[in-house]
């Protein structure tokens, strides 16, 4: 009898253990989003302050370098007096960086046998504060810049406050001119720069954006109706808007 006493008293304990613990909710862990993602269709309008200059950037399709290595095709744009340019960049992700590259080493106006395609990194997908890069890696010591990762709580802008956003700021630099930052938000990517020389500072933030099909801000249409002129060479690129 006693036995049998002990072994409901142990069901008993079982199934109140059991119990307490399906009633538990797992703890949820957040998951990271990338500081910076690639998708056709992306588009990104941005407003330059003192300026009054709009600029987009627009991934439009992908093709491959002449060593197979696929990148997105960014067709970049900025509107002055009435009149759209524009120009066409090549992007992708290695390596945990954001990239730019030229699709052929032919390009390279001066052989970079450690660079060959011009390489140069933009931004981390997964920043963290502290980290130090070299922007092109491979070029004379008068062209080397040098960025270091700040993440910071929030970023206010005209159009929206981003959180979690990483700040790359030029901390050495053989150009004296070549001061500022860009920042990069968390789910959102590239979102603002800032440029300062010794007259005055630009400021370039995002006010409509189009991230794998989601949408925040106001889309500029007048890029799609303002007769445009395409330029033989860059007048625009992500490397210009992050650091000029």
């Amino acid at each position: 009898m006693k036995l049998v006493k002990n072994y409901k008293f142990i069901i008993i304990i079982s199934l109140i253990i059991a119990g307490c613990e399906s009633n538990t909710e797992p703890i949820l862990q957040k998951v990271p989003k990338p500081y910076m993602s690639l998708h056709i269709g992306d588009i990104r309008q941005y407003y330059d302050d003192p300026e009054g200059l709009y600029l987009q950037t627009k991934i439009v399709d992908t093709t491959h370098r002449v060593d197979g290595q696929k990148v997105f095709v960014f067709e970049e744009s900025f509107l002055s007096s009435g009149v759209i340019f524009k120009g066409t960049n090549y992007y992708f992700i290695k390596n945990g960086f954001f990239l730019q590259t030229e699709l052929d080493t032919v390009t390279n106006p001066t052989k970079n046998h450690e660079n060959p395609f011009l390489e140069s990194k933009l931004a981390k997908i997964f920043p963290k504060k502290g980290d130090y890069f070299m922007r092109t890696a491979g070029v004379q010591d008068s062209e080397k810049v040098f960025f270091k990762i700040n993440i910071i709580d929030s970023l206010n802008t005209t159009y929206r406050t981003f959180n979690n956003v990483a700040e790359y700021k030029v901390i050495n630099s053989s150009s004296a001119s070549l001061r500022g930052a860009a920042y990069y938000a968390e789910g959102y990517g590239h979102n603002g720069s800032i440029f300062i020389s010794n007259t005055d500072t630009a400021k370039i933030f995002i006010i409509y954006s189009k991230v794998d099909n989601k949408e925040i801000g106001k889309y500029v249409t007048f890029f799609d109706k303002t007769p445009s002129t395409n330029t033989k060479h860059k007048p625009l690129s992500l490397l210009n808007l992050i650091m000029n």
